[in-house]
Order: structure tokens, then C-alpha cells, then sequence
């Protein structure tokens, strides 16, 4: 079996295959990114206009502002603590100029049967949080057994100008029965 040459402190380039039409290509950088985070055992995996955290810790989670979040370290993923709506919310990483757009990947495993943009909904911020816009997300296919990628690109030129980029994971309970899933790992882009 080959192996990885480790690639710490190197930037990957992410397409602006998003504005192109192209999602699959974004979405390979994003596996691309997470496998190498992955592989190296990263916390978090800087691209040049992106940010891919595949939870080797908690360092790529604003705890803080996060809620009904409970964090796996053996298994390096992130669920809920209660039947309630978790809230998973990134630290910031600064873009290089004020983005219009952004893409998120979600790398997700299904522990109950979930409807994506009801049950796991997605939101990006360029002004570190003080304003958010929704991602409708799509499924992309697995990139494991059980295991799906959720994808989804937005447009946060409306937003006020910043370059301090976070993404919020929403999981919704429904009607005091909450949906619970895993979170392995989340990519954001943005150009």
C-alpha cells in the first residue's frame, strides 16, 4: 500500500469550481483536504481560500458559542449530548479578501434517518459570525460505507463586508425526538 508524503504547513488550492458549475472538483479538494488531514493527523488544514477540519481536536470549534455539542475524541467526530439542536460553530479563519461566495462539504454518518435542510442545515458567515446565510445542501454520495458528503455552495455578498470566515452546523429536533448523526469533518471554501 503507498503512503502519504506528509504535506504539514503546505497550502492546497481550491478551483473556483463552484462559480464555474463544477461542484465535483470542489468537493474532491474538500476529501482531498479532510483524507490528508486525516492521514497527518491534523487538527485543522489551511488552503489557500479555505479551511478543511477534520476533528483531530477541538481545535477548529468556537466551545464556546457552540451548544449541545459533545466531542468524541476516540473516534475524532462531533454529535449531540442531548435529544435537543446541536449547534456546531468554527473559529474563524481569515480569507485574503472580503469572499462573495462560499462552499461548504460536510463529511457526515447518519445515526438516525435524517432530510437534509430540515433536520442538518448549514450556514457561513464572512463577518465572523454576527451574520450567516443558509447553505442548501445536497448529497453528494458517500465517501465510506455509511458515511455521506453534504455539499452546498452560497452567496454571502450580501452580508457586511469581513474576512473573518465561520461556518454553524444546525441539527433541528423534531418534535422532542431529535435526529442524531455524526460529524466527522467539514470543509469551507470560499472566493
Amino acid at each position: 500500500m503507498a503512503t502519504l508524503t506528509s504535506i504539514k504547513n503546505k497550502y492546497l488550492v481550491d478551483s473556483d469550481a463552484y462559480d464555474l458549475g463544477v461542484g465535483d472538483n470542489s468537493n474532491n479538494i474538500a476529501l482531498l483536504a479532510f483524507k490528508v488531514a486525516t492521514q497527518d493527523s491534523l487538527a485543522v488544514f489551511n488552503l489557500v481560500d479555505g479551511v478543511s477540519d477534520e476533528f483531530e481536536d477541538e481545535t477548529g470549534i468556537d466551545t464556546g458559542n457552540s451548544a449541545n455539542e459533545s466531542y468524541d475524541s476516540t473516534n475524532d467526530l462531533y454529535t449531540q449530548t442531548t435529544n435537543g439542536d446541536i449547534t456546531l460553530i468554527s473559529t474563524a479563519t481569515t480569507a485574503q479578501a472580503a469572499p462573495s461566495d462560499a462552499r461548504i462539504v460536510i463529511f457526515e454518518q447518519d445515526i438516525d434517518s435524517i432530510t437534509l435542510n430540515t433536520d442538518l442545515k448549514a450556514f457561513v458567515s464572512r463577518d465572523n459570525g454576527s451574520n450567516y446565510s443558509e447553505v442548501t445542501l445536497t448529497d453528494e454520495g458517500d465517501y465510506a460505507s455509511g458515511k455521506q458528503i453534504f455539499a452546498g455552495s452560497v452567496d454571502v455578498s450580501g452580508q457586511p463586508s469581513g474576512t473573518s470566515m465561520r461556518y454553524k452546523i444546525r441539527g433541528y429536533n423534531n418534535s422532542g425526538d431529535a435526529k442524531e448523526f455524526n460529524l466527522h469533518g467539514v470543509c469551507l471554501t470560499w472566493g
